[in-house]
């Protein structure tokens, strides 16, 4: 990961390596070129690969992922999200319908500015 400076990176408390993977027909395949853009950041890897994305909280911002294999351009965007909520929810869900409801209404109320954010793998399609 490369800092552009364009704008400049804020409230980075780190980084997280992320799985950039590709596939065709359903199956991974091995060797696209990926570029990655954030704002203020920049990353290349073939795929599989791990790229470290900045956390910066809610304010992590959408990356974009370009891959090339056999001549073929994909692009995938993902977007961070709450790590914290998510862990939550998947607590509820073994709590039955009332548990999610609770979970539900804490969500939705207490302050998610300290969460722990990340990205989801990233998954470039070539189908």
């Amino acid at each position: 990961m490369t800092p552009t400076g364009n704008p400049p990176l804020h409230g980075v408390i780190g980084f997280e390596p992320t799985p950039v993977r590709s596939y065709k027909d359903r199956k991974e395949i091995a060797g696209a070129a990926c570029d990655v853009q954030g704002v203020g950041y920049t990353a290349e890897l073939t795929t599989p690969g791990l790229v470290n994305l900045p956390d910066q909280r809610s304010n992590s911002q959408p990356v974009t992922v370009t891959c090339i294999a056999d001549g073929v351009t994909r692009t995938e965007v993902a977007s961070a999200y709450s790590k914290t909520s998510q862990k939550n929810s998947n607590n509820a869900a073994g709590s039955g319908l009332l548990g999610a409801a609770i979970v539900g209404v804490y969500n939705g109320v207490r302050d998610k500015s300290n969460d722990d954010w990340g990205y989801p793998e990233i998954r470039v399609r070539f189908d």
